[in-house]
């Protein structure tokens, strides 16, 4: 290499330092490469990914078990899968791909439990066996629950009418194991039929072969005729047959 500089000293210090510029760049270049690559939102890709599992529908939070100081390092996540499917009580396992520093790739697994927001219906004031749930016994509250099974119902159109199981005391939350349907006929309850058109209204007695509620269509016993008819309980003891 021919040097043009004016001394031979100058050329000497020239080529120490263009020697050491482009070590320079070789040995920090990868680290360079790396910090740009990497991302600082591992823990909103996860929660995104685990959201569209659920259909990013329905109110839900995420809580992570393991991996929170993971989470919140810088990484490149070059792919997120299902090591273990979320159950029935929310639970499952992530598996995240990351590459790491000069293309290393490694594994890492972030176990999660997925709280969904539920209504809940609670007893204002205690309650015996056997009586009615109208509107103005409970009160409704929202809570996070981990437990996806369908022990708690879902509309207070399921509460609403309902007769309870079991004594309870107010604050007791309500669970469909404790509610059953207000039947208000009974079978083989006494009952009154009523056959009625514009014009005329005929009333026998009779023998109900089902139980039911308002508005069920069950079958009785005529006891005057002896025959078996179909009718709808109208209320307490009375089916409504259709002339």
């Amino acid at each position: 290499m021919r040097c043009y500089l004016t001394s031979r000293n100058d050329c000497f210090l020239f080529l120490f330092f263009f020697i050491f510029f482009f070590h320079f760049l070789f040995l920090f270049a990868p680290f360079t490469s790396y910090a740009i690559t990497q991302t600082n939102d591992t823990e909103s890709k996860i929660v995104s990914f685990i959201r569209k599992f659920y259909g990013e529908k329905e109110d839900i939070q995420i809580r992570f078990n393991n991996g929170s100081h993971l989470l919140k390092e810088r990484m490149k996540v070059r792919r997120i899968d299902f090591a273990k499917m979320p159950d029935a009580n929310g639970n499952g396992t992530c598996t995240l791909e990351v590459e790491e520093k000069y293309g290393r790739i490694r594994n890492i697994y972030i176990s999660f439990t997925v709280m969904k927001k539920k209504q809940i219906f609670v007893l204002k004031e205690a309650l015996k066996r056997g009586d009615v749930i109208n509107e103005k016994d409970i009160t409704v509250k929202e809570v996070l629950l981990w437990d996806n099974s369908n022990i708690y119902p879902e509309k207070i159109e399921d509460v609403l009418n309902k007769t309870l199981k079991r004594d309870m005391n107010g604050g007791s939350v309500l669970t469909t194991g404790v509610l059953e349907n207000n039947y208000i006929i009974q079978r083989g309850q006494i009952v009154h039929i009523v056959a009625e058109n514009n014009r005329l209204s005929v009333q026998t007695k009779g023998k109900s072969l089902d139980r039911g509620k308002i508005g069920d269509t069950i079958r009785v016993k005529n006891l005057t005729s002896d025959r078996e008819i179909t009718g709808r309980v109208a209320g307490n003891g009375v089916i409504k047959v259709d002339l």
